[in-house]
């Protein structure tokens, strides 16, 4: 299984999410995985893949910006000092793709791809669209639904999220409301859900990792 010119290296979990972006039948897709399983990377060179083959107009990658507990007007700077922070993991993804040889630059991508905070999606339709959710463990309800509800016609959504990983202290219940969202769904045949659990980081890494959710 390819996109953009990079494999999956024998890992069925990331071929499965593959297919689940590139069925054009499927219009959300949850894909849940512990930090270093590619969850992220795959979702988004799934998304420059269906873009370049023309199935979308545009593609937009989003995230909760508020990760600490302080509201963006907090932070210095103007909307993109602000935004830059929370989104580079995006820079990461698209660094790994080109990487290991995938078929588009980092300066190409960011051409493909508009940056948006989760606040400036309410009260928009997205049409012709591939959006892509970051981190939506750290969504609540309310948010899920808004992002969710914003899905106009030929429009795709992937939320890519871990409830090991909610990064909002004090806030436990956010976790519970991805895995409320997506269990609710879950049986709709529009809906495409795939758990990845092989890592694909260092072998000391993924060992940490483990031990630590032990905790």
């Amino acid at each position: 299984m390819s996109v953009v010119g990079i494999t999956t290296r024998g890992n069925q979990e990331q071929a499965d999410l593959i297919n689940l972006i590139l069925d054009k039948n499927i219009k959300v897709v949850f894909v849940e995985g512990n930090a270093g399983t590619g969850k992220s990377f795959i979702s988004i060179a799934s998304a420059l893949q269906t873009f370049i083959d023309g199935r979308f107009d545009r593609i937009i990658y989003t995230r909760d910006l508020v990760q600490v507990g302080e509201p963006i007007g907090f932070l210095p700077g103007g909307l993109e000092s602000k935004v830059d922070p929370y989104m580079a993991c995006l820079d990461d993804s698209l660094e790994a793709i080109e990487r290991v040889g995938g078929q588009i630059t980092v300066e190409v991508a960011h051409q493909y791809i508009e940056v948006q905070p989760i606040t400036f999606i309410r009260g928009r339709s997205l049409y012709n669209s591939i959006i892509l959710v970051d981190e939506a463990q750290n969504l609540d309800l309310n948010t899920l639904r808004t992002v969710l509800t914003r899905l106009g016609e030929n429009s795709k959504i992937i939320l890519m999220g871990s409830t090991n990983q909610i990064d909002k202290r004090g806030q436990k219940t956010s976790g519970c409301d991805f895995a409320k969202v997506r269990d609710k769904l879950m049986d709709r045949e529009y809906v495409g859900y795939v758990r990845l659990i092989r890592s694909e980081r260092s072998k000391i890494c993924a060992e940490i990792d483990d031990l630590l959710q032990e905790i």
